[in-house]
């Protein structure tokens, strides 16, 4: 079964040329001119957008709904890495010495895909979206710190983000999960906070999606927890 819209298939030539565009003209860490350049450019394509340029390299896109509501963002690293490219792909780095190899340019393509994918929703959305694409994350605390400081998570309700890794098969995702808690008898579990007990619930909650999704492979970070 397909579990990919029509919609989102249909923008898979313009990840792609947007990802390779990016692949080809990688910039270092806050030195993203071309690339925040670049990313305004295909972002002033799509209508209901308000850009922000609240640093010196990277980019703010914001889609308002027509009701209130709660104010999401979504984030995107857009900085390379100082490595040689040797791929030999028809879309290497032609900057030497400098590689997307950790994957920010398909995470700033697949971003360009869900701005334009909610902008044509704008009057069925409540409340906010706030596309992040932050300059230098591979010096942290870098853009982060700086995005935070120009006021760009004011008022945001929830953040989301993601990371390309080739240690996943194309096509499938992995989650991990965090959970911290504290040491308790198996008699009085509710005296602390057993970190054993959240930490079944998630990979419950997972096993009615197994049959849909075939390829998921599930990685959970549970913390020892001694409850005796």
């Amino acid at each position: 079964m397909n579990m990919i819209s029509e919609e989102v298939l249909a923008l898979e030539p313009d990840i792609i040329a947007w990802r390779r565009h990016m692949h080809q003209n990688p910039e270092l860490s806050f030195q993203e001119v071309h690339t925040t350049a670049y990313l305004t450019e295909e972002l002033k394509k799509i209508p209901g957008l308000t850009l922000e340029f609240p640093t010196k390299t990277g980019v703010v896109a914001v889609l308002k709904g027509v009701q209130p509501g709660p104010v999401l963002a979504l984030r995107a690293d857009i900085d390379a890495l100082p490595i040689q490219e040797e791929t030999g792909l028809p879309y290497a780095s032609t900057v030497p010495g400098v590689m997307h190899a950790c994957g920010h340019d398909g995470h700033a393509a697949m971003q360009l895909a869900a701005a334009k994918l909610l902008a044509a929703e704008r009057t069925r959305l409540k409340g906010e979206v706030r596309f992040l694409f932050q300059h230098a994350e591979e010096l942290p605390p870098g853009g982060a710190v700086e995005m935070l400081k120009a006021g760009m998570m004011k008022g945001v309700d929830e953040l989301y983000g993601m990371h390309l890794s080739s240690n996943f098969p194309t096509g499938t995702f992995g989650v991990r999960v965090s959970i911290s808690g504290s040491s308790a008898r198996a008699v009085t579990p509710r005296s602390q906070r057993p970190a054993w007990i959240p930490s079944s619930s998630p990979v419950r909650s997972w096993e009615p999606c197994r049959p849909w999704f075939p390829g998921v492979s599930r990685r959970w970070s549970l913390p020892w927890c001694p409850c005796a």
